[in-house]
């Protein structure tokens, strides 16, 4: 039996190994009484931040900008979390 390893890449079976371990997580947490729509809302909100996330670094990377205005043009994001 060979078991999966999500990498870091972008390549599906990443993100499909990525996806179902996020979704047993959740589904142990909550139990199957929770609404699986509102799993898949959670993962996509995660993927989302994290995306934000990355390009936030990106951005004060090349020290264009301060952390105070990179949080207002990401309102998911506090000065602190940048």
């Amino acid at each position: 039996m060979k078991v999966l390893y999500g990498g870091k890449g972008n390549d599906i079976i990443s993100q499909y190994v990525a996806f179902t371990k996020v979704y047993n997580e959740q589904m142990k947490r909550h139990g199957r009484s929770r609404d699986e729509e509102r799993i898949m809302r959670t993962y996509v909100a995660n993927e989302r931040r994290e995306a934000v996330r990355e390009a936030v670094e990106n951005m004060l990377k090349t020290g264009k900008m301060s952390a105070e205005e990179i949080a207002g043009y990401f309102k998911e994001l506090s000065v602190e979390d940048v």
